[in-house]
């Protein structure tokens, strides 16, 4: 066999054991993992589901609202004690100005009168201003009970399952020593099989030439057709 043959025979087991022996490579894409869910996490979302859907059929949407009507009343019963009095003993404003005139001697002049007349109006308007700020009150009380509400409702409607990012990953795998030597003693054993098919070949063409170049063996043979020294 010619040099350049086993040249050819060589590369090809040296080329099937080298592919063998390249890295593979496996390319795993990026995912999403969920976090196991927890008993405990999906009974609170549903409880406060409930709650929020019960609170926004109250005028507070759930805000704890103070007792208006109290306030109201202990409101009034403070201002009037404070112009007029209380049955404790304290005189108030009015009773203090009647004190005052009687020590001049003026408790029965026409000016008493109207400045009696003129504190009531002062306590009425007193205790306008007080029921409007209350009002006030009352509203900015439930406004902020709805915002809260509404804040709780995006909120649960955007509540998403915890997960983690895991990203694209690629990985490249070398053959062990094991397989590698494995496959080149395959691809060695084919070379070797390779290399007695063609040296048979060779030798089988040399019988088959000295045949035909009969003219060269002793007693001049050669076959029919052969005898044309132009052939060879």
């Amino acid at each position: 066999m010619t040099w350049a043959t086993t040249a050819i025979v060589g590369g090809t087991a040296l080329s099937a054991g080298g592919s063998y022996l390249s890295a593979q490579t496996k390319t795993t894409p990026g995912r999403f993992e969920l976090y196991p869910e927890y008993q405990e996490s999906d009974g609170a979302r549903k409880k406060l589901s409930r709650r929020l859907e019960e609170w926004g059929g109250q005028p507070g949407y759930g805000a704890i609202s103070p007792d208006w009507a109290d306030i109201w009343e202990r409101t009034q019963r403070r201002v009037k004690q404070y112009y007029w009095g209380s049955a404790m003993g304290d005189k108030g404003l009015a009773g203090k100005v009647k004190s005052s005139a009687a020590a001049r001697g003026v408790s029965d002049s026409p000016a008493m009168e109207s400045l009696l007349g003129r504190m009531g109006i002062t306590e009425a308007q007193q205790l306008q201003d007080l029921s409007t700020e209350q009002g006030l009150q009352e509203a900015n009380l439930s406004e902020k009970g709805r915002q809260d509400w509404i804040t709780e409702m995006f909120g649960l409607a955007n509540m998403k399952p915890n997960a983690k990012y895991i990203p694209e990953k690629t990985e490249q795998k070398y053959p062990g020593v094991g397989e590698a030597m494995g496959t080149i003693g395959s691809a060695l054993g084919s070379y070797g099989s390779g290399k007695a098919n063609i040296n048979a070949q060779n030798s089988q063409n040399q019988w088959l030439q000295n045949m035909m170049k009969g003219s060269n063996y002793p007693g001049g043979y050669a076959p029919s057709g052969y005898d044309d020294p132009s052939w060879y």
